[in-house]
């Protein structure tokens, strides 16, 4: 727990010490002063992630294995092998021909999942550390330390959400299709560019219930049918299921999504805001 302390209260620290002693969760800083607070806790998540070891992360040690496996394989042989996720597998190719040393590895894969997270926050964040008090809390923090091809396709998220933004549809496009060769649960970023400028009211609120209600009775159910969907090696690795107990993060999710359709003036939000929450409704 000591490095969620830190990554915790050390950009709590710099935010006191920018406000003089004040409080800032709720407060905003001037722009230089969020950069600062946002890149504190970046760089600090990014060492973290950089140079953890074998035993950090339920799947590390599978990641090694790629690694070398993939390292001794040709590129004609890694294209023959893998029929999907191919460019995860490519990266690992190309990080081994400058070293084989796996923590340099990780190093560069900690580079790449670190950088378009801390440009969004950068750039979207006016509460910098209210901002990173959601990431620990809501936002998928532990699977950085174990899920490698999902973090590097969760990497490319904030990559479509600014195409999306911009209403450049074959770029976001193309970004989508390369983020399902990193991890194939990528593909739910298809949804975005849609739900972001669907005109989703209030009523919409019963359905989101309903369909949450559903999610968490049947969801064992729901489950089983999907991952054959995802092929035999998914099905042979994830089809036992447990429960995670997350039903708190769900229920914050939903607290989250009725406060801002209930509580902001409709005739006060801009088109950015709406957007964004469209996206915590698909979420």
């Amino acid at each position: 727990m000591i490095p969620y302390y830190i990554l915790l209260f050390a950009p709590l620290t710099y935010s006191l010490y920018a406000q003089h002693g004040r409080i800032t969760v709720f407060n905003k800083l001037e722009t230089k002063e969020q950069k600062h607070v946002i890149g504190v806790f970046f760089s600090l998540f990014f060492l973290m992630l950089a140079l953890r070891g074998l035993a950090c992360g339920s799947d590390t040690r599978n990641y090694l294995y790629y690694y070398n496996v993939d390292a001794s394989l040709s590129f004609d042989a890694i294209f023959d092998k893998y029929n999907i996720e191919v460019l995860f597998h490519l990266l690992n190719k190309i990080i081994s021909l400058i070293s084989k040393d796996f923590q340099f590895y990780l190093m560069i894969t900690a580079l790449m999942c670190i950088i378009p997270l801390w440009k969004l926050y950068k750039e979207e964040s006016e509460l910098p550390y209210l901002s990173i008090i959601l990431f620990l809390t809501v936002a998928p923090f532990s699977l950085y330390f174990s899920g490698l091809r999902q973090s590097l396709a969760i990497s490319i998220a904030p990559i479509a959400y600014r195409y999306c933004k911009e209403k450049r549809l074959i770029h976001y496009i193309i970004v989508c299709i390369v983020a399902t060769f990193f991890h194939q649960s990528a593909i739910m970023l298809f949804l975005m560019y849609p739900i972001y400028r669907a005109n989703i009211t209030r009523n919409w609120l019963y359905f989101v219930v309903l369909i949450l209600g559903v999610t968490l009775v049947f969801n064992r159910r729901i489950y089983t049918v999907l991952v054959p969907l995802m092929g035999e090696r998914y099905y042979e690795r994830y089809g036992t299921t447990s429960s995670t107990g997350a039903y708190t993060a769900i229920l914050l999710l939903l607290a989250f999504a009725i406060f801002t359709i209930v509580i902001p003036n409709a005739d006060e939000v801009d088109e950015n805001i709406v957007g964004l929450r469209n996206l915590l409704f698909l979420a």
